[in-house]
C-alpha cells in the first residue's frame, strides 16, 4: 500500500480527501464499490471487511461511508476497529484526528491559541475564585477575563424548537428531508419560516412547552443549566442575525443523505469589540470530527471567526 502511486488509483478515489468544502457540496450518490477497492490494490480479504455491513450482517455493494468523508471520520467512530480500516485511512492519507491541534487549525484556516492553566485532578481546573471547573467552563472564565462577552458554556442547539414549532404551527414534520424529495422545497420553506418565528420570539416558543425543552436539552448534561434564560442569553451574545443565518443555512442545504452536521454551536461563543468568535478547546488530545464538521459546514461558508485552543497544565 505504501508504494501505491496516485495515478494507480481508480477514478472514484482520485479526489482531494482533505478538501474543506462543506459536506453538502461534496455529497455524491456514487459510493465506493469492490471494483474500486481492488483496483486501488487492496487484498480481497480487506475489501470484504470494508464492505461488510454489521447492521445487515452481510457484505454491501458500497463502503459504509463515501470516500469524501474517509479522512474526516474519526478512527474511533467505527464499531469494528480492526486493521482493515488502516488500509482505508492509508488511501485517504490518514484522518483529521491524527493531526496535531495546530495542524488541524491550519488545515481548517482557523485561529490557534496555546494557553496554560492550573489543573487540579481528573478533568477539573482551578478557577479564579478557587472553584473546580471543567475545561470548557474554565476557558469561558479565562475568555471573560480577556474581555469577551460570553454565552453560557455548552450552548445547546435550538433545532428542536424549530422542528416542534413547525409541526405545531404549519402541520409539517421536517425531521427528514430527502435530497431530491417531491416535497423537499416545501419542507425547507416551512423550516425557514419556523426559524424566523424562533428568532423573532424565542421565549414564546420555549414557553409553549418549557418542561419538555428543558428535559430534552439537558438530557446528557451533568449540570442541568440550559433553560429559557440561558437560551435567551445565548441568542443575545450570538445575535439574532448571525444565529438565524446558521439555521437558515442548515435548512437550505441539509438532507438525509449528505451528512451535513446539525446546527449546534461550539461549546464556547463570545463577542469582543463587536466581533463574534467561536471556540473549541482541548487539553492534549487532537480535535475530532465535531470540530471539522462545524468549520466545514458553517464557519467557512458563512465567514464565521473560529479559534481552536489547546490548554496545557502548568503542573506538567
Amino acid at each position: 500500500m505504501s508504494d501505491m502511486k496516485p495515478q494507480q488509483l481508480p477514478r472514484r478515489l482520485r479526489i482531494d480527501f482533505r478538501s474543506t468544502q462543506p459536506t453538502y457540496e461534496l455529497y455524491t450518490s456514487k459510493g465506493c464499490n469492490r471494483r474500486d477497492l481492488v483496483s486501488a490494490g487492496l487484498p480481497e480479504q480487506t475489501v470484504s471487511r470494508l464492505l461488510w455491513n454489521s447492521y445487515a450482517n452481510k457484505e454491501s455493494r458500497y463502503t459504509l461511508i463515501r470516500p469524501e468523508e474517509w479522512f474526516w471520520t474519526d478512527r474511533n467512530w467505527w464499531k469494528d476497529r480492526s486493521p482493515h480500516l488502516d488500509a482505508m485511512y492509508e488511501l485517504a492519507g490518514g484522518s483529521f484526528s491524527d493531526l496535531l491541534p495546530h495542524e488541524q487549525a491550519e488545515l481548517l484556516n482557523a485561529g490557534y491559541l496555546e494557553m496554560t492553566g492550573r489543573k487540579i485532578k481528573g478533568n477539573q481546573w482551578l478557577g479564579s475564585q478557587g472553584q473546580q471547573l471543567d475545561i470548557v467552563r474554565y476557558m469561558r472564565e479565562r475568555l471573560i477575563e480577556d474581555g469577551y462577552d460570553m454565552a453560557p458554556a455548552y450552548s445547546e442547539g435550538l433545532n428542536l424548537l424549530v422542528k416542534t414549532h413547525c409541526k405545531a404551527t404549519y402541520g409539517k414534520d421536517i425531521t427528514f428531508i430527502r435530497h431530491e424529495g417531491t416535497d423537499s422545497d416545501e419542507r425547507r420553506r416551512l423550516a425557514k419560516l419556523s426559524v424566523g418565528d424562533l428568532f423573532d420570539d424565542a421565549g414564546r416558543i420555549w414557553d409553549a412547552n418549557p418542561t419538555y425543552y428543558f428535559a430534552i436539552l439537558n438530557g446528557f448534561r451533568k449540570i442541568k443549566d440550559f433553560d429559557k434564560g440561558a437560551m435567551l442569553e445565548t441568542i443575545r451574545v450570538v445575535g439574532k442575525e448571525a444565529y438565524s443565518a446558521i439555521y437558515h443555512h442548515f435548512w437550505t442545504y441539509q438532507s438525509d443523505e449528505n451528512l451535513m452536521c446539525r446546527p449546534g454551536l461550539p461549546p464556547l461563543v463570545g463577542s469582543k469589540n463587536g466581533e463574534l468568535k467561536f471556540f473549541f478547546v482541548t487539553q492534549n488530545a487532537s480535535f475530532g470530527s465535531a470540530v471539522s464538521s462545524f468549520v466545514r459546514d458553517y464557519a467557512l461558508p458563512l465567514g464565521l471567526s473560529m479559534s481552536l485552543i489547546q490548554l496545557s497544565s502548568k503542573n506538567e
